[in-house]
C-alpha cells in the first residue's frame, strides 16, 4: 500500500530491512525492527534497518502525515511473510 520494503537474510544470520521512509526521530527504526523480529522470531538487535537509501531500494513514499508506521509497517510485515 504505497511503500516498498525488502527484508534480506544476511550471511551472519541477522536481517536487514530496506524501506523508503526516513525517520526524523519518530522511532520508525525501532518499530520496523520489532515487526520483523516478531515475524522471524529473531531478537530486534540482530535486525538492521536502512531507511531512505535510494541506492539500495529505488522507490519509497517518504515520511509525512503520520503514514510511515501504518503503511511502512504493513509493508515490513508483508515483506517478512
Amino acid at each position: 500500500g504505497g511503500e516498498r520494503a525488502l527484508v534480506r537474510l544476511e550471511p551472519s544470520g541477522g536481517l536487514t530491512v530496506l524501506i523508503g521512509t526516513q525517520s526524523s526521530g519518530q522511532g520508525h527504526q525501532t518499530a520496523y525492527a520489532q515487526i520483523v523480529s516478531q515475524q522471524f522470531d529473531v531478537p530486534p538487535e540482530r535486525i538492521t534497518v536502512v531507511q531512505g537509501d535510494t541506492r539500495r531500494i529505488a522507490t519509497g513514499g517518504g515520511t509525512g502525515g503520520s503514514r510511515s508506521i501504518p503503511v511502512g509497517g504493513a509493508s515490513d510485515a508483508g515483506a517478512s511473510r
